[in-house]
């Protein structure tokens, strides 16, 4: 999954734009848009973290 979010980063980045045009029509916060708003950095701390879930312990494995 982090792998793919780097690769296909600029694909993500323009369907967030859309997103974030439609938040807008539809009138939503100028705050909320910052939740929604998605950059390079954000994408690769979201690939980060998914790095670091993944070397986690299996807690359930006896």
């Amino acid at each position: 999954m982090a792998d793919y979010l780097l690769k296909y980063n600029q694909d993500i980045l323009k369907a967030n734009q859309i997103d974030l045009n439609n938040a807008l029509e539809n009138g939503t916060a100028k705050t909320m848009l910052n939740r929604l708003l998605l950059n390079e950095n954000r994408i690769e701390e979201m690939a980060n973290g998914l790095r670091q879930v993944a070397i986690l312990p299996d807690l359930l494995v006896k």
